[in-house]
């Protein structure tokens, strides 16, 4: 049985018209690997999950199925707490290079 992750991932680079080959260069992995993820018979490090969801400009938590796609993580947020929020995850991300 495929995974929530498995079936968003194979959406969204569909969704895009992207080749398997082409986002696993991008993000540093093998197409097999990629292809891996996709049937679900493998599971993405959290790296590799950073990776995914950067490239696809989602949330890891719309990756593995935790809200939809229109859902912010945010959503709950307003003005300032979103805005600091948002500057430290842009922050990390620089800092480790995501």
């Amino acid at each position: 049985m495929r995974d929530e992750l498995a079936t968003r991932r194979r959406a969204l680079r569909e969704k895009q018209r992207e080749k398997q080959s082409s986002v696993a260069s991008s993000i540093g992995i093998t197409e097999s690997t990629l292809s891996a993820y996709e049937k679900g018979t493998r599971k993405p490090s959290f790296d590799v999950l950073l990776k995914l969801a950067k490239y696809y400009s989602v949330s890891i938590d719309y990756l593995v199925g935790n809200e939809y796609e229109n859902e912010s993580v945010f959503s709950h947020l307003h003005g300032w707490q979103r805005e600091f929020v948002t500057e430290v995850a842009n922050l990390l991300v620089n800092k480790f290079d995501c």
